[in-house]
């Protein structure tokens, strides 16, 4: 492949940049990224030809100028805010739990048409009334802060041997319309942190290029304009994948941040504000792709 078809590989701007300060060969990001699968003793997506942005790995191949350029080609990870989203946003920033509730149910709809009205009513009604009955809530979970400031400077495997862990590819949901996938989700197991990590790093980007392959089938021409995107739930904590072919072959992975659920009726307000934005822009991204094939 690096030889048949180099001329179709994506070239950075940005790469093209430093070689000429530095006097260097210039290399596209498909030789980059091969070159260092060929470093890596155990299984990385790269050898799937996949990009993950989070991955700080990365950072010792790429330049900060050429990831920020991998970062911001094609379309944005955040998309617009939906118009309905930013009223009812709007309208329950000032509101406290019980108030969110009784909002929900007075949220006029028809469910036969009205899809994201009901859907709306619905989130609210049913999460808001979880935390309403005194010391209701969910629990925290057990992990020390020392564990979890340990497992958060964690490196995924490649040079070097982490634990191993079963892959697998069955994933805890997949999304899809009639018989089209577009994406998937995946819980981690909360006392694996190994299993979690290789679960996050490793199987969900590969399913999710997977999906993105079956997508590209059906619609050879639109390689680059396609997304597929994955959830990823780690302990209290969940997290969008947004995956997409800008240039060349390399498929891309950018995250959002993780965004806590909510864990009592004092913090619910906003973190319940924050889960909805992220489902809102999980379904603008895969409506683009469903337009288009």
């Amino acid at each position: 492949m690096i030889k048949n078809h180099k001329d179709k590989f994506w070239v950075l701007k940005s790469t093209e940049k430093l070689a000429a300060e530095n006097n260097t060969c210039l290399k596209s990001v498909e030789e980059k990224v091969f070159e260092f699968g060929m470093q890596c003793q155990f299984i990385h997506p790269c050898h799937s030809f996949i990009l993950d942005l989070e991955d700080t790995n990365w950072h010792d191949i790429f330049d900060e100028r050429e990831l920020e350029e991998i970062d911001s080609a094609g379309s944005p990870l955040i998309r617009p805010p939906d118009d309905d989203l930013t009223k009812v946003l709007h309208d329950i920033k000032s509101m406290d739990t019980e108030q969110i509730y009784h909002y929900a149910h007075r949220i006029d709809h028809n469910p036969t048409v009205d899809h994201f009205k009901t859907w709306m009513s619905l989130t609210l009604t049913t999460t808001s009334s979880i935390f309403l009955c005194e010391n209701s809530g969910i629990g925290e979970n057990g992990e020390s802060d020392v564990i979890k400031g340990r497992n958060n400077k964690r490196k995924l495997s490649a040079i070097t041997e982490m634990e191993r862990a079963k892959l697998g590819n069955k994933m805890d949901v997949i999304y899809r319309s009639g018989t089209t996938e577009y994406g998937c989700l995946e819980i981690g197991q909360k006392n694996n942190a190994t299993k979690e990590m290789w679960d996050s790093e490793i199987k969900l980007p590969v399913v999710i290029k997977d999906i993105l392959i079956s997508l590209t089938n059906v619609a050879v021409d639109l390689l680059h304009e396609l997304h597929t995107i994955g959830y990823n739930i780690s302990r209290d904590k969940i997290q969008l994948l947004d995956m997409d072919c800008p240039q060349g072959f390399i498929t891309r992975i950018r995250r959002t941040s993780k965004i806590a659920y909510p864990s009592t009726t004092a913090d619910y307000p906003a973190r319940i504000a924050s889960i909805l934005r992220l489902a809102v822009n999980c379904k603008s991204i895969i409506q683009d792709t469903q337009k288009k094939v």
